[in-house]
């Protein structure tokens, strides 16, 4: 039997740890630019490029650089004008590769990646946070403006409605993709004035 080299394991334990604080600390710049980097208005770049879902219950999407293929969120009714107060946020794929067909997320999908945790907070208000970012509280409420449900995102002093974010991947895996930036689109309440807020990690 050969003997344990003792000095290489705690070296490759050592890397194995440094890896996955590499990915803490990812995680944690990311927020922190979100929560602090200034708005700036500017064209939307992948518009063109990609399909825009629409829907009277949809709140906001999510798409990706790998395909048009695209993540959207949705009020989710138990009866007319009802929402489920478990689960108010609906996710489910628009596959737009395979002719537009609405596919459910997996559980990885669902638990990972882009589904969504909620908590009803009163007065017909839901805090959402996004299964892959739980550190951003969204707020779901009625708008004053027209009294519909939407997705609320605090910017300084303001909210802000939230209604898509683009991802651009550059390769990678699922469990550690190589995010270029992160686009949140959101919609000024008062002016109409759309804005996008760009994450570089």
């Amino acid at each position: 039997m050969k003997p344990v080299n003792v000095h290489r394991s705690l070296q490759n334990l050592a890397c194995k740890s440094f890896n996955v604080c590499r990915v803490l600390a990812y995680a944690t710049f990311c927020f922190v630019v979100f929560a602090y980097t200034d708005l700036y208005a500017r064209k939307w770049e992948d518009s063109t490029r990609f399909p825009v879902p629409k829907g009277e219950n949809l709140l906001f999407f999510l798409q990706r650089t790998k395909d048009a293929n695209t993540v959207i969120y949705e009020l989710n009714f138990k009866s007319k004008g009802v929402l489920d107060t478990e689960n108010p946020v609906k996710t489910s794929w628009i596959r737009y590769t395979e002719n537009g067909r609405r596919k459910e997320l997996n559980a990885i999908e669902e638990k990972f990646a882009y589904g969504v945790v909620s908590r009803y907070s009163g007065d017909d208000q839901y805090e959402i946070r996004l299964a892959a970012y739980k550190k951003m509280p969204l707020l779901l409420k009625r708008s004053a403006t027209d009294n519909k449900y939407h997705i609320f995102l605090a910017c300084g002093d303001k909210e802000s409605l939230l209604t898509r974010v683009f991802v651009q991947v550059n390769g990678g895996s699922f469990w550690n993709p190589k995010v270029e930036y992160i686009d949140i689109t959101t919609t000024d309440i008062s002016t109409g004035r759309e804005f996008v807020r760009r994450i570089n990690p």
